[in-house]
């Protein structure tokens, strides 16, 4: 069944109907312009949609990389994920890089740019190691040494156009920047354009993006703030106690896995211990196939609070969990509470497991037998 953001326990109401796609009707993929330019070249980010769902940016680019022609004017392709984040290159069939002499790009070049591009530290911040002697800058340093040795390093944010007599190092005499050999200049052009236009474009997903129609694709994506946020636009301005509480239960109360594993981490610490959310976290782990989830599920019952109620009742669910074995020992073993019903239950369950779970539950009372009371002792030791 899917999931309805109508259908919220009667709570949340929306007054935009969810966008049905007929199923007669083709699937189309579709650009739209965000309007988003990286220069005043008309290079724009562009929003692909595949299946009428937004997937991902990407700009056709074109810039005369180097305005002394040192190197061909470049012709590339960049790519984006929903928050601006940097994915991958290609060029147009036929197009190449090229370095200094027109030198084109090897297979090592592309793969080095690649990880320059994918690399958040700005490679445009370099070190140039300055010499005192016939410098402007005031020396400092002890009168009685040698003034022709080279200053300690000093960092520099070169510009762009600083950097031209990089191409061929005339000017650099050291630098920790990480550059395509010879493609210092293209280096530097297309790192910015990968990276300085990030907040734009995470802008752009939250304000033009985040609607009703796409709350499932957000929900189910690996965007945590977009996730965040969608939760935050379905809650509006209801600011009933534990309502952010109510919501992710809601999301969580769903048939779609994906949302089901993102939504456990959108819980808030003082939120565990709420009845509808130990209520629904139990409910959740009983009525899913999937270990994973599950595995997810027992974590936080691990690191947070579990209640009194929902520890007695899991304790009853070891036999039609035994593929969750070895998470429901850990839990116990973290959290040993050897009340009474607990106990009886443990022992309850001991007949229908598998000779090696069985194996583990007894042993974990053994070695937690100090804590057990002297009936509960005696009971073990029959065992």
């Amino acid at each position: 069944m899917k999931f309805s953001y109508y259908n919220l326990a009667g709570i949340i109401l929306f007054a935009t109907a969810l966008f049905l796609k007929k199923e007669d009707e083709p699937e189309t993929n579709t650009i739209v312009p965000t309007g988003i330019m990286l220069d005043t070249l008309n290079n724009e980010v562009i929003l692909q949609l595949e299946d009428g769902l937004p997937k991902y940016f990407y700009s056709n680019i074109f810039t005369p990389v180097c305005n002394t022609g040192e190197c061909l004017p470049v012709k590339i392709n960049i790519y984006w994920d929903l928050t601006g984040k940097y994915l991958r290159f290609d060029l147009a069939e036929g197009e190449i890089l090229t370095k200094l002499d027109h030198v084109p790009f090897s297979k090592e070049d592309y793969d080095l740019l690649h990880e320059i591009l994918a690399d958040e530290n700005d490679p445009r911040r370099i070190y140039l190691a300055k010499q005192f002697k016939g410098s402007p800058i005031e020396d400092n340093t002890n009168q009685g040494e040698d003034q022709s040795m080279p200053a300690p390093q000093a960092f520099v944010f070169a510009t762009k156009y600083e950097m031209v007599d990089g191409i061929t190092g005339s000017t650099l005499p050291h630098s920790e920047g990480k550059f395509v050999p010879g493609a210092l200049y293209t280096t530097y052009t297309l790192w910015g354009f990968v990276h300085d236009f990030q907040a734009y474009m995470q802008n752009y997903t939250n304000f033009s993006l985040l609607r009703p129609e796409y709350y499932d694709f957000f929900l189910s994506s690996d965007y945590y703030q977009a996730r965040e946020e969608v939760i935050a636009l379905i809650m509006g301005n209801n600011s009933a106690p534990n309502y952010h509480a109510t919501v992710c239960c809601s999301l969580l109360d769903t048939c779609d896995l994906t949302i089901q594993k993102n939504v456990m981490n959108h819980f808030r610490y003082n939120e565990y211990a709420l009845p509808n959310v130990q209520k629904q976290f139990l409910k959740t782990f009983s009525s899913s196939s999937d270990l994973n989830l599950k595995h997810l599920i027992i974590g936080k019952w691990q690191y947070n609070d579990i209640t009194d109620k929902t520890y007695t009742e899991l304790s009853g669910l070891i036999a039609e969990n035994q593929a969750s074995m070895n998470d429901l020992i850990n839990l116990f073993r973290m959290k040993f509470y050897p009340t009474e019903a607990n106990f009886n239950a443990w022992i309850a369950e001991l007949d229908e497991l598998e000779p090696a779970n069985r194996k583990l539950m007894v042993d974990l009372l053994k070695e937690k037998k100090d804590l057990l009371s002297k009936k509960q002792k005696k009971v073990l030791k029959k065992l």
